[in-house]
C-alpha cells in the first residue's frame, strides 16, 4: 500500500518512553507486562511548555497561521528563560506546529500535524499480511486513497500484540498531539480503562456494537445484524427453499436457532447438517471446501447456500466446484462481501454487506466533528445488496 508502517511523526527528543509504567486492568497487559500509558513522565520544564503550547494552538487559543506572542511575552507569561523557549520552539518547528518567519516573529502552523495526521489501527501485523482478513486490505486500501490534499493517513498494526511496538508509537502520538484522530478497525476491548482511551483531546473512533469501558469511543456500527434477513429475503425471493450455511462462528449452536427461526418465517427448509463451521484463519479457510463439499454431496441437498464471511468464498466456490454444483443453477450462492472489494468467484453471486468506503468517510467525519470539542456519537453503516445473476 502507498503508506507504510514506517510513517512516524515522534519528536526525536522531547518525547520518552514513559516510567514507571501505568497498567490498564485488561489480562493482556497484565499478563504480559505492556505498559498502557499515556502521560510522560518527562519532568524537565521544557516538556511541560512543549506540551502546553500544543494545547493552546489545539483549543485555537493560538489559531493556524497567526502570529505567537512575542518572545518577550512568552517568557514572561511562562516563567521561562531565553534559552528554554527557544529549545521549545525549535522543538515545535521540527515537528511541524509553528514556523519562524524571521523578524515578523513566529506563527502557529496552518497545517500542524493534529490537523493532518489521521491514524488507522489495523488488527493484523503488517508483515503477514498473508493472514489478514478481507476487511483489514479493504480498510487499509481506502484510507490510503481517500486523502488528496495537506491530510494523510498513519497505519498502525497489531497493536494488540505482545510487546507491540506500535502501541507504543500510538501512544506517543497521541500524548505529542501528532494526531487528528485514531480509527481502530475493531473496539480495542484490551485497553479498557487505559490513560489511551480516557484523555480526551484526540478523538477515537472505533467499529463495533459496544465500546470499551469508560472510553472516550465514537461508534461506528455495521448493518450486519440484518445480514440474514436480507440472505434469507434474497433467497425466499429467488424461490428457493432448501437453505445451507457456512459459517467461521466457533460455536455455531449459539447462532442456528435465530438463523433457523429465521428461515422458517419465510418458509425455508434448513438442516443442521448443511449449516457448516470453517474458520476464517488462513489455514482454517480450507475447511470451506471441505464444507461446501459436504453440504451439497447426496441426494438431500439444499438449492441456496448462505457464505456468512467474505474470507470463506473462494475456499466455499472451489468446493462447489469440485463437486460439480453448478452454481446458480443448482443452488444460488449468497456471499459477505465488503464492498467495493468483492471477493472473486468463479460464478456469480448475491452478495450483501457494507461499502468499506463509507466507513472510512464516516470516521474522518467523526474525527473532523469532535475536533470542535462534540460528545462521541455513533454512526450507522447499512447493508448493501449487489447481484451478480443475469
Amino acid at each position: 500500500m502507498p503508506c507504510s508502517k514506517n510513517a512516524n511523526f515522534l519528536p526525536n527528543k522531547t518525547v520518552r518512553a514513559a516510567g514507571p509504567p501505568s497498567f490498564s486492568n485488561s489480562p493482556h497487559s497484565r499478563l504480559q507486562g505492556i505498559p498502557i500509558y499515556m502521560n510522560s513522565t518527562d519532568p524537565s520544564k521544557r516538556t511541560q511548555i512543549l506540551s502546553s503550547f500544543k494545547q493552546r494552538m489545539r483549543a485555537g487559543k493560538w489559531a493556524a497561521g497567526s502570529r505567537l506572542p512575542t518572545r518577550t511575552q512568552l517568557v514572561k507569561t511562562f516563567k521561562l528563560s531565553p534559552m528554554t523557549l527557544q529549545l521549545v520552539i525549535d522543538d515545535l518547528i521540527r515537528e511541524g506546529f509553528v514556523e519562524s518567519r524571521g523578524r515578523e516573529g513566529t506563527f502557529a502552523s496552518a497545517a500542524p500535524p493534529f490537523t493532518r495526521n489521521y491514524a488507522f489501527v489495523i488488527n493484523g501485523l503488517s508483515e503477514e499480511r498473508h493472514t489478514w482478513l478481507h476487511f483489514w486490505r479493504a480498510l487499509e486500501a481506502e484510507a490510503a486513497k481517500l486523502f488528496e490534499d495537506t491530510r494523510q493517513p498513519v497505519f498502525f498494526y497489531g497493536i494488540d500484540k505482545p510487546l507491540s511496538a506500535d502501541l507504543t508509537r500510538l501512544a506517543r502520538d497521541i500524548e505529542s498531539h501528532q494526531l487528528a484522530g485514531v480509527f481502530f478497525s475493531s473496539v480495542p476491548g484490551f485497553l479498557a480503562n487505559a490513560p489511551l482511551l480516557l484523555q480526551k483531546h484526540t478523538p477515537l473512533v472505533a467499529v463495533g456494537s459496544k465500546a470499551a469501558s469508560s472510553s472516550q469511543l465514537s461508534l461506528i456500527k455495521l448493518g450486519t445484524d440484518r445480514f440474514f434477513d436480507d440472505a434469507l429475503s434474497e433467497i425466499a425471493a429467488a424461490g428457493r427453499r432448501r437453505v445451507g450455511l457456512i459459517t467461521p462462528w466457533e460455536d455455531p449452536r449459539q447462532h442456528l436457532p435465530e438463523f433457523f427461526e429465521k428461515a422458517r418465517q419465510r418458509g425455508l427448509e434448513t438442516h443442521p447438517r448443511w449449516c457448516q463451521y470453517a474458520p476464517h484463519s488462513v489455514g482454517g479457510r480450507r475447511w470451506a471446501a471441505n464444507a461446501a463439499q459436504s453440504i451439497v454431496s447426496g441426494s438431500d441437498q439444499p438449492d441456496a447456500l448462505i457464505i456468512y464471511d467474505d474470507n470463506l468464498i473462494e475456499s466455499t466456490m472451489a468446493g462447489l466446484q469440485a463437486a460439480g454444483c453448478s452454481v446458480p443453477a443448482q443452488c444460488l450462492v449468497v456471499a459477505h462481501t465488503n464492498f467495493p472489494w468483492p471477493v472473486a468467484s468463479p460464478y456469480p453471486l448475491i452478495r450483501i454487506g457494507v461499502d468499506v468506503q463509507k466507513i472510512v468517510r464516516a470516521a474522518v467525519a467523526e474525527i473532523d466533528r469532535r475536533q470542535h470539542g462534540a460528545a462521541p456519537q455513533e454512526t450507522r453503516i447499512p447493508l448493501q445488496t449487489v447481484s451478480e445473476i443475469a
